[in-house]
């Protein structure tokens, strides 16, 4: 059987199951979707920062011998709507089967849910998220109150991160009180690892679309575009930012060209598009 695979811009997490073996039989689809990038209006950055995640994914697929299948915004097969793009490259390529990793967005989840799609499709998990999907209409009821905190200790004790026979390391669940120190003139201030990930080419792409994007353009993008670039943040920001973040994690400042930052981590990125685990985050910074 013949399997086209959708990965999302938010699914690029090379350590998934479906990436163990390469199987010819399998093409793997990349979408650079219209639909995604105006739902709600995007920041250029994020917008760039994606679409360049997503060719660097699209070429270490192909490195590792998978077969990919990659839609640019203007390329005319991509008819904009993932689903109308899936149904189309189905009916034309003869695949027998569809599969996809559940989207995190319940917008795109749904309309993946209600579409019926020409061959079986599967919906399956994106192996990265701590708390199974299946568990968390049990944890948070509708209609009630929830706090992040119970859902932090909660996980703490799940998973035994920072625990002591049931108890918390240090015999304290936070150290909040501590950590609101303010950042002086004249305080030292963190050495940045920042990335000069040319984008120039997807700029002008997204400038072609149209879209209503805000923000400042940038053709050199300081965020990491793949795994090795956020891995390599991940470090940094353990050996040079995690020592005194707890101390200034609450200030700012505008005395200094890298305080927009201070010693946060800038992993989001990283995060949201599934370049890395939470679970590294915590066993790296633990470490």
């Amino acid at each position: 059987m013949r399997e086209l695979r959708l990965v999302l811009g938010d699914q690029l997490n090379l350590n998934h199951h479906w990436f163990d073996a390469v199987d010819d039989t399998v093409t793997y689809l990349l979408v650079e979707s219209v639909n995604e990038l105006s739902y709600v209006p995007h920041h250029w950055q994020k917008a760039a920062a994606f679409l360049a995640a997503m060719r660097a994914f699209a070429t270490e697929l192909k490195s590792r011998g998978h077969k990919v299948t990659y839609l640019r915004l203007n390329d005319s097969d991509n008819h904009g709507s993932l689903v109308e793009t899936v149904q189309a490259l189905l009916e034309t390529h003869d695949f027998d089967a569809f599969s996809y990793q559940r989207p995190d967005e319940y917008r795109l989840l749904t309309e993946f849910e209600s579409f019926e799609f020409l061959v079986p499709t599967q919906c399956i998990d994106s192996d990265h998220f701590i708390l199974p999907f299946e568990e968390i209409s049990s944890r948070f009821k509708a209609g009630a109150a929830h706090r992040m905190e119970a859902f932090y200790r909660f996980m703490r004790k799940r998973t035994g991160y920072l625990m002591e026979a049931g108890e918390p390391e240090g015999g304290r669940w936070n150290y909040d009180a501590e950590n609101r120190k303010s950042i002086g003139a004249s305080d030292d201030r963190p050495k940045l690892l920042l990335f000069s990930n040319d984008v120039e080419d997807i700029v002008q792409l997204l400038t072609a679309t149209g879209l209503p994007f805000f923000g400042q353009k940038a053709t050199q993008l300081l965020w990491p575009i793949d795994r090795r670039q956020s891995l390599a943040l991940l470090e940094a920001f353990c050996n040079d930012l995690l020592p005194h973040f707890g101390d200034y994690q609450d200030a700012m400042s505008d005395q200094h060209d890298v305080d927009w930052s201070l010693y946060h981590s800038r992993l989001s990125f990283s995060l949201n598009s599934k370049m890395i685990s939470p679970r590294e985050v915590i066993e790296a910074a633990i470490r």
